[in-house]
């Protein structure tokens, strides 16, 4: 019997949100093992140095095997950022079988690439998540950031986008 990896059942189901994703791996708190979902998905994470890219997403000719490549050198929350990102582009665009991104991609501010943005924040700070943080334990941004090991400005992002401060 041929394989056929949770990623690849999702994606042919029409993918799934962020959201679905926390609900499925039972998340209630922060941080959000964000590899551990790739991991939980068949989805084989690579770490790289020096490689041209901040991230990017490969699925074999066979749709067997799916792997998301990072950048080793840059910064943990970048990392994570960088997984989520790619694990959007996987569960969002089924017609992406390579994807790369590269300061270019990055640049050009196309809508999957938003897409694929949002759903990584949503995934790595979730809503409801983010708003009893800030309610119940603290509104400063580089606090929260902390707590969901993002970084500052994602966290200022996010708690801008979900109408809780505004950016200046």
């Amino acid at each position: 019997m041929a394989v056929n990896p949770l990623w690849k059942r999702l994606r042919e189901e029409g993918g799934v949100s962020a959201e679905d994703l926390i609900e499925a791996f039972n998340l209630t708190k922060p941080p959000i093992p964000v590899a551990g979902i790739a991991k939980g998905l068949g989805v084989e994470v690579y770490y790289r140095e020096n490689a041209g890219w901040d991230g990017a997403l490969s699925i074999d000719q066979d749709e067997v095997v799916a792997r998301i490549f990072v950048e080793k050198l840059h910064s943990k929350t970048r990392q994570r950022f960088t997984i989520a990102h790619e694990l959007g582009h996987l569960m969002l665009h089924p017609d992406t079988f390579i994807h790369r991104d590269t300061k270019k991609v990055m640049l050009s501010n196309s809508f999957k690439e938003k897409e694929a943005n949002s759903f990584a924040a949503s995934l790595l700070m979730p809503q409801w998540m983010v708003e009893f943080a800030f309610e119940r334990l603290t509104q400063r941004p580089d606090a929260l950031a902390s707590l969901f090991e993002v970084s500052p400005e994602a966290m200022r992002y996010r708690m801008h986008n979900l109408n809780l401060v505004r950016l200046y």
